[in-house]
């Protein structure tokens, strides 16, 4: 028998959902790529704490991840 959860226990599980899933980008941004699209799904609950706490994840992910690409002008290369 499936139990109901409180608003506040869906908050929480899916507060440690999108730790984890910030964690796994962290670590490997490159495998993990397609986590971003989990977090992105998340940013469109009914709970705006869940919408804000999922948008500041996001955020922290991209502001850690954005400084380690190179962008590369290609028409120096040709």
């Amino acid at each position: 028998m499936k139990e109901e959860l409180s608003a506040e226990e869906l908050f929480e599980k899916k507060k440690a959902q999108l730790a984890e899933i910030g964690m796994s980008m962290l670590e490997d941004p490159e495998s993990h790529i397609r986590s971003l699209n989990d977090m992105l799904n998340i940013c469109n609950d009914k709970d705006q704490k869940v919408v804000k706490l999922s948008l500041m994840s996001l955020l922290a992910v991209f502001r850690d991840i954005i400084p380690r690409y190179v962008m590369v002008d290609f028409h120096f290369v040709f």
